[in-house]
């Protein structure tokens, strides 16, 4: 999935001095990028591959073993560690690398091994085309199975299913977590049909699920991001799917702690990649981003939340939405994206306007991280052909600064993003649209 866009951002253009020489892939899954990365990265001496599904770990320990690599680069070690994305600087410092935070002056405890900070970093967020290719995990409406919906469904780990959320969600927390995580339009009569339905006998496989929802179960054929309707539009139930797996998984809450923990492993020169593939994600990453590329951005946070409307179930399985506080929270929500937007935009004309140049005001702590994906990349035609599931697919990629908030090699740090530079990639021709006149004009999406 834009696999040579990855290449290029993370890889090829990455300004490291002496090239890539450890790379993570904080979302293995089956290896496909990791696999291209060793092929594309000659000084390659380290590659981490982290993943939270056991069976993926293992289909990309043999797609990554010598014998199946002959052709790529073997000086690289490769490294397998089984986590979940939340926790990637734990992780990370258990192999031995990342960055030290500063110890603190008073009492100072005994010094860590030391770390080495990682050159690029790749979170391929979401649920994979493996997972939703097995009916027995769940995500998909194309193929009856079980309602599991587990990114990792091992017995070990336990966690909610989704059965556990469709049979005993209350009505109206299903309904806010169609509403605010499926973005879906038809949210009260998701919720009611569900609940009419489940009355009657629980619900446990993914064609029941859709039948208790009241829309049509498309059977066979390949599971995909978003299966297809009639006319060529998704399905209807694929957003209801989607809010169910994003409160099985907490998915956006493991990704909203990921970023600063991927931003924090960085050294000076090296570059976050995030593939997101629908709004929510897409929207969260965005955000984070420009947090981290004004003056003032931190890279633990500032105690706000950058995509959840609602408060959090307290026992830990999944995320409840929209409890009495979602118009709030979500107002709240854009009013901060609308601040760090103009703050964004203030950085670039040069600090006009901003906290830092009023009389007596303290400097803030200068910006983390420059965007170098001004707007997200996208798939092109051949691929979208090709893979209709990369249709959604954006990328974003961010790029770690000096410790001064300087660019590594002296250049000028634009306040929020460079332009996008140098493939055919970066351009997707959008459709003919009609202006007030009625004329049809092209419009290009970068």
């Amino acid at each position: 999935m834009l696999l040579e866009p990855v290449l290029k951002t993370l890889i090829d253009d990455n300004p490291v001095p002496g090239g890539v020489r450890v790379h993570v892939d904080g979302t293995l899954g089956a290896g496909g990028h990791a696999r291209a990365v060793l092929g594309r990265a000659g000084r390659l001496a380290t590659l981490v591959g982290v993943d939270r599904d056991p069976v993926a770990l293992a289909i990309a320990g043999d797609r990554l073993a010598p014998a199946a690599c002959d052709r790529l680069s073997r000086d690289a070690t490769v490294t397998f560690v089984r986590s979940d994305f939340r926790r990637l600087g734990a992780a990370l410092a258990e192999v031995g690398h990342g960055r030290a935070a500063p110890a603190p002056s008073a009492s100072p405890p005994p010094p860590p091994p030391p770390l080495t900070p990682v050159d690029s970093v790749l979170l391929d967020v979401g649920v994979s085309s493996m997972q939703l290719d097995d009916p027995d995990r769940g995500f998909s409406f194309r193929r009856d199975g079980p309602l599991d919906m587990r990114m990792d469904s091992s017995t070990d780990t336990g966690g909610i299913t989704a059965m556990d959320v469709v049979n005993g969600w209350p009505e109206d927390a299903l309904a806010a977590a169609f509403r605010d995580l499926g973005e879906d339009r038809g949210w009260r009569k998701l919720a009611s049909n569900l609940a009419a339905a489940r009355a009657t006998a629980p619900i446990t496989t993914t064609h029941g699920l859709v039948r208790a929802l009241g829309l049509p179960v498309v059977a066979g054929g390949r599971g995909g991001r978003g299966g297809k309707g009639r006319g060529g539009r998704p399905h209807p139930a694929t957003r209801a799917f989607q809010a169910i797996r994003l409160c099985v998984n907490d998915e956006l809450g493991a990704l909203e702690a990921a970023l600063p923990a991927a931003v924090g492993a960085l050294r000076p020169g090296g570059r976050l990649g995030v593939i997101t593939f629908h709004s929510l994600e897409d929207r969260l990453v965005k955000r984070a981003f420009l947090r981290l590329s004004v003056a003032g951005g931190v890279v633990d946070g500032d105690g706000d939340d950058l995509w959840r409307p609602g408060g959090t179930d307290e026992t830990g399985g999944g995320t409840r939405v929209g409890t009495g506080s979602a118009v709030e929270g979500r107002a709240a929500l854009e009013l901060r994206a609308a601040r760090a937007e103009r703050a964004a935009e203030r950085a670039e004309r040069g600090g006009a306007g901003s906290a830092a140049g009023a009389p007596g005001a303290a400097d803030p702590p200068p910006p983390l991280v420059r965007i170098v994906t001004r707007r997200p990349i996208v798939a092109d035609e051949d691929e979208t052909r090709a893979n209709p599931r990369s249709r959604t697919a954006k990328l974003r990629v961010v790029e770690r600064l000096n410790d001064d908030g300087t660019a590594v090699g002296g250049d000028e740090v634009d306040g929020g993003g460079g332009r996008d530079r140098g493939g055919a990639w970066y351009l997707r021709r959008g459709p003919k649209r009609k202006n007030h006149r009625g004329e049809r004009g092209g419009k290009e999406e970068r």
